[in-house]
C-alpha cells in the first residue's frame, strides 16, 4: 500500500473512532443507559475479550502466526504476544526450544 494511502486510511479510521466515541459520550451526558449508548460505538471499540491458554498451545499458536507466510497484521500481533509471554512466563525458552529452534523470527 502506498504510504499516502496508508496515512489517509489510518486518519479516516482514527477520525471515525473519535466521532463515534463523542456520540457515545453525548448519549451518556443525556442520561441514556450505557447499554443503549453503546449502539453508537463501532465493534472495534466495543469489544473486550479474555482468554486463557497453556504454554504448549500458546507456542503452537505463535509458531503458526510468526511464520513468514502468515498475514502481516497477525505476525505483528504474535510478536507482541511473544513479548508478553516472555515477561509473564519467566523462562518460556526452555519449553519452547524445540518448537522455535528453526524459526529465524524467534529470539530469546
Amino acid at each position: 500500500m502506498e504510504p499516502w494511502l496508508q496515512n489517509d486510511v489510518l486518519e479516516s479510521l482514527r477520525t471515525g473512532q473519535e466521532e463515534s466515541y463523542k456520540r457515545y459520550e453525548g448519549l451518556l451526558d443525556r442520561n441514556i443507559a450505557r447499554e443503549l449508548s453503546r449502539i453508537a460505538l463501532p465493534l472495534s471499540l466495543y469489544t473486550e475479550w479474555y482468554w486463557q491458554i497453556d504454554l504448549h498451545n500458546l507456542f503452537r499458536f505463535l509458531k503458526l502466526r510468526l511464520d513468514p507466510h502468515a498475514q502481516l497484521e497477525i505476525r505483528a500481533y504474535a510478536k507482541v504476544m511473544m513479548e508478553l509471554c516472555k515477561k509473564s512466563a519467566q523462562s518460556p525458552s526452555r519449553h519452547s526450544k524445540n518448537m522455535f529452534c528453526t524459526r529465524s523470527s524467534f529470539k530469546k
